[in-house]
């Protein structure tokens, strides 16, 4: 008479592939020690492939099957993008810093070549040569650009199209909060939007050479809506927003093969935030700087990277046009405007 103990070790290697085909290659030992009445030890081994181990190999593959879709699903995201956006020539104004500069970011991030235009120069500079660092000095260019002068702007482009050779994606990204100069704001905020959306068709209409492509500009939540303080902000970002859906209209039935689509976010830590409750920048409306600050502390402020996130999201995707994306803290969503 004997006592015996057993175990079985199994050690299997499953390859799956998206399409959840699981192959599975296992070895498995049982080695039993017995011990004898009379003091004697015996070892044995043996295979121990059977039902039960079958059941839990098959258990195994499909779990390791779920984590390889997991994994591919998001390979094959990021790699539609990049293929979506390798070679592209982007154009980003106000692309030194905040929200520009998140957006030339996620673009050289999914294989566009990226033009800086941005009036500050110092500040520009040193992005081009941080991004140099990561991407290739080839991928970027940086031009020192005021939207208000219209030579200026179109001189920005004609300098991208001879480097880049095309022109695919413009954003109109520039702008401000000055209450006090409010004739600086509308220049910028809505006459800059105007100015360069028109410059960079005059290398993207299909009609006069151009491949085609996408127009995307930053508007506002305060672009859908009165916001109090700075109304003379709101009223060029209603501006834009009416401009960036009649320009859709147009393209659309005249055959330019360009999309004309909008970003309407809330409050986003920018330096825009700053001159929101700043009494310099609110002019006569300086008194309401405080309540400005309880409406940033109800809806929450965003990160850059909410807005260049929404960003890729209308590029991409090929049905929106004539569209404004809404960003605010608890999410994004499509705005639904009145039928006409």
């Amino acid at each position: 008479m004997c006592a015996c103990a057993c175990v079985c070790v199994c050690v299997c290697v499953c390859v799956c592939v998206c399409v959840c085909v699981c192959v599975c290659v296992c070895v498995c030992v049982r080695a039993c020690v017995c011990v004898n009445l009379m003091g004697g030890v015996v070892w044995t081994f043996e295979q121990c492939f059977g039902i039960h181990f079958l059941a839990k190999a098959s258990h195994v593959a499909f779990l390791l099957c779920i984590c390889s879709l997991t994994v591919c699903r998001e390979v094959k995201t990021q790699f539609v993008i990049q293929m979506a956006l390798e070679g592209r020539t982007a154009v980003v104004t106000g692309a030194a810093q905040g929200i520009g500069r998140s957006i030339s970011e996620i673009l050289l991030k999914n294989g566009a070549k990226v033009a800086l235009l941005d009036v500050a120069e110092a500040t520009g500079t040193t992005l081009k040569k941080s991004l140099d660092g990561q991407y290739g000095p080839e991928r970027t260019l940086f031009i020192p650009c005021d939207v208000q002068s219209h030579q200026q702007f179109k001189a920005a482009l004609q300098k991208v199209v001879e480097t880049f050779g095309h022109l695919d994606i413009f954003c109109n990204n520039a702008g401000i909060v000055n209450e006090n100069d409010w004739e600086k704001s509308v220049s910028i905020n809505l006459m800059g939007v105007v100015r360069g959306s028109y410059l960079a068709l005059e290398h993207m209409n299909k009609l006069s050479g151009g491949q085609g492509g996408v127009i995307i500009n930053i508007a506002s939540l305060a672009g859908l809506g009165p916001f109090p303080g700075a109304p003379v902000y709101t009223a060029t970002k209603h501006g834009v927003v009416g401009f960036t859906r009649s320009m859709a209209a147009t393209s659309k039935m005249s055959g330019y093969g360009v999309r004309f689509n909008m970003i309407c976010p809330t409050f986003v830590q920018t330096d825009i935030i700053n001159s929101l409750t700043c009494p310099a920048a609110l002019g006569q409306f300086a008194h309401l700087a405080d309540p400005t600050r309880k409406l940033m502390e109800q809806h929450g402020v965003l990160d850059v990277s909410r807005v260049s996130e929404g960003f890729l999201q209308l590029l991409l995707d090929e049905t929106k046009d004539g569209e404004a994306l809404v960003v605010v803290s608890k999410g994004s969503q499509y705005y639904t405007f009145p039928s006409l």
